[in-house]
């Protein structure tokens, strides 16, 4: 696969392409129609425009949390087929481009096709639509812009998801995402307290740039060497014994005892279990992490 950053001045003309624009950011359930659209284009490349951060944390200036890394997101568009994922950033010369810029862009971009969600909207102060893009068809470039997608009575789009993530609620962001959150990592070497616990974990820094969720424990399943294992994480500082100054992501993976470190693992997380605690003695905690161990058990018996 080709990753292509342009810019909104792009004057070089492209290779034929159907092209589905987004922000893609997770590849929710939504963005899989769009692909699923472009997917069905014959005799030339399909591609992908996204952009490097939302419109709106862009007009808020917030910090850009993501849902899968640059790399995960590679790693998810080659799984995919796809063959060429363009990168605008989004700067102020894109920002601010008026439409009749950005649809000069698009056409250099030599799409037979453009698959957008219907709430499309692009240029300066979000003046162009769905309605302004279809001008395109006049070139001969045809145009679909699709329904949105809704579960539970929204919309599914990447802040919601990451609003569920903020809130713990990481099973109904699974149900939008089409499959659960993850980190991915190396695992690194700790204080061995888990091992002492009768819990050993494997430890991962939380990736920079990604959506932080709260701390707690988890119920997750942990991909190792191409192997799903049922687990459980905590998420924070292990505040009971040897409290760490940064967050980590510990997870007691069930079954597996072999060394770890060093090697690269990913945690998919799937119920959230409890609040991170200090506990008053290490028997209290032992006692708490084996019902933690039972209860995730009993959810991965209800969700095979």
């Amino acid at each position: 696969m080709e990753i292509i950053e342009v810019n909104i001045k792009e004057k070089k003309k492209r290779e034929p392409c159907y092209l589905a624009i987004g922000f893609f950011d997770g590849f929710h359930k939504g963005h899989e129609l769009l692909l699923q659209e472009i997917e069905k284009g014959k005799g030339a490349k399909k591609a992908l425009l996204t952009f490097t951060r939302s419109f709106k944390s862009s007009l808020k200036k917030e910090k850009e949390e993501l849902l899968l890394t640059k790399e995960e997101t590679v790693e998810y568009c080659e799984k995919e087929g796809i063959d060429i994922l363009y990168v605008l950033p989004f700067n102020e010369e894109t920002w601010k481009a008026s439409v009749n810029d950005f649809l000069s862009f698009l056409k250099s971009l030599n799409p037979r096709e453009i698959v957008v969600g219907e709430d499309f909207t692009f240029a300066y102060k979000a003046e162009g639509n769905v309605k302004t893009l279809e001008k395109l068809q006049e070139d001969g470039i045809e145009v679909k812009a699709l329904p949105l997608l809704s579960l539970h009575g929204e919309k599914v789009a990447s802040r919601s998801i990451k609003e569920h993530l903020h809130n713990k609620q990481v099973a109904l962001a699974k149900e939008e995402l089409g499959y659960p959150f993850f980190y991915t990592g190396k695992v690194l070497h700790g204080y061995q307290n888990g091992q002492k616990l009768g819990f050993p974990t494997a430890n991962l820094l939380l990736p920079q740039g990604k959506v932080r969720l709260p701390d707690g424990v988890y119920y997750t399943r942990t991909l190792v060497d191409g192997k799903l294992y049922s687990s459980m994480t905590n998420i924070g500082s292990h505040p009971t014994i040897d409290e760490l100054p940064i967050d980590i992501a510990e997870t007691n993976i069930f079954g597996l005892k072999e060394d770890l470190y060093g090697k690269t693992i990913r945690v998919y997380f799937l119920d959230y279990l409890r609040d991170q605690k200090k506990f008053s003695s290490l028997e209290e905690l032992r006692s708490q992490l084996a019902k933690d161990k039972i209860e995730c058990l009993k959810k991965e018996g209800s969700t095979k």
